[in-house]
C-alpha cells in the first residue's frame, strides 16, 4: 500500500535538506567533496556538469559509471527493499520511480503553500531553482516564486534567459522580468502594438479622432460619432497589453516610450493611420 504520510514528510524533508545543503556548498564556491559516503550528488547545472566530468576523466569507464550511480541514488534504508517487492509484482522501476516523484511534488507543493517566511521561500528557491529546466519539476520552483513579494534579480535574470521557463511563469513573475529587461518586453509587446494597428475599431477610432464634432463627414459619408473608448474597449491587443501592465508604473513607462519610439521611427510623409495609432494606444 502507499507510504504513512509521515513517512512522506520525512523523506521529503531529508531530500530538502540534502538540496539545502548542496545549495549551501555552492554558494561556498567550494564544488569538493564533503567526504560523506552518503552525499547525494545532483546531475544539473554547473554542479552537475563538473562532477561528470570529474569523475570521467579520472575513472575507467565502468568504473565511472559505477561511482556516478552510487553519488546519485537515494540513499534510504526502505528504498532498494520496496523496489524490489515491487518489481516482483510485476511494476517496472521506472514507473514506480514516475508516482513516488509525483506524490513527493505534490506533497512538496502543500508544504510551500504553508511557508510564511521569506528567509525560508528563499532557501528553498536556492535549492530547487537549478531544477528548473526540468520540465517535471519546474512546478516546485515556480510555486516558490510565485508566493515571493519579490524576486531576487539574480533569479530573474536567469528566467528572461529561458524561453519556455518564462513561458510557464505566473504572470505576476513575468512582470518582475519586464520590469528588469526591457528587451524582453519589446519583444512580447511589439507584436499586440502591431496587432492594434492592423484592428479594424482602431481604424474606426482613427476616423472619429474629434469626438467633439457629432456629424462628421469622410470622403462624403457619414461617419457616426463614437467615443474613441468604446472602440478601445472591444480591443483585444490592448486588453493583453493592460493585463501585462497591470499595477507596474515601469512597464507602463516603458510602453509609453516604445510607443513615442516607434512613432518618431516613422519614415511616412504624412500623418498615417499607423501614426495615430500609436497615438491612440498610448
Amino acid at each position: 500500500g502507499p507510504a504513512p504520510a509521515d513517512e512522506s514528510s520525512t523523506l521529503l524533508d531529508g531530500e530538502e535538506k540534502e538540496l539545502s545543503g548542496h545549495s549551501d556548498q555552492n554558494a561556498g564556491g567550494g564544488g569538493e567533496k564533503d567526504g560523506s559516503e552518503n552525499a547525494t550528488i545532483p546531475l544539473v547545472g554547473g554542479l552537475g556538469c563538473d562532477y561528470v566530468s570529474r569523475v570521467l576523466s579520472t575513472f575507467a569507464p565502468q568504473e565511472a559509471v559505477r561511482e556516478i550511480q552510487e553519488k546519485t541514488q537515494v540513499h534510504d534504508a526502505r528504498y532498494n527493499p520496496v523496489f524490489g517487492l515491487l518489481q516482483q509484482m510485476g511494476l517496472e522501476r521506472a514507473e514506480v520511480s514516475k508516482i513516488l516523484l509525483s506524490s513527493i511534488i505534490q506533497a512538496l507543493l502543500r508544504n510551500i503553500q504553508t511557508l510564511t517566511q521569506e528567509e525560508n521561500m528563499l532557501d528553498l528557491l536556492e535549492a530547487s531553482f537549478i531544477y528548473i529546466r526540468i520540465p517535471e519539476l519546474r512546478s516546485i520552483p515556480i510555486a516558490v516564486l510565485e508566493r515571493l513579494k519579490s524576486v531576487p534579480n539574480n533569479f530573474l535574470k536567469q528566467l528572461s534567459a529561458d524561453r519556455a521557463v518564462f513561458n510557464d511563469l505566473p504572470q505576476s513573475v513575468q512582470r518582475q522580468v519586464w520590469e528588469l529587461d526591457k528587451s524582453l518586453l519589446q519583444q512580447h509587446v511589439s507584436p499586440y502594438i502591431h496587432c492594434y494597428v492592423l484592428e479594424r475599431a482602431t481604424t474606426l477610432s482613427c476616423l472619429n479622432m474629434n469626438e467633439e464634432n457629432p456629424n462628421k463627414q469622410f470622403l462624403g459619408m457619414s461617419v457616426p460619432s463614437v467615443y474613441r473608448q468604446t472602440y478601445r474597449n472591444g480591443s483585444a491587443s490592448l486588453k493583453k497589453v493592460t493585463s501585462i501592465i497591470d499595477k507596474s508604473n515601469k512597464i507602463y513607462k516603458y510602453i509609453v516610450n516604445l510607443c513615442l519610439t516607434l512613432y518618431r521611427e516613422s519614415e511616412k510623409p504624412f500623418m498615417s493611420k499607423d501614426e495615430q495609432a500609436y497615438c491612440s494606444f498610448r
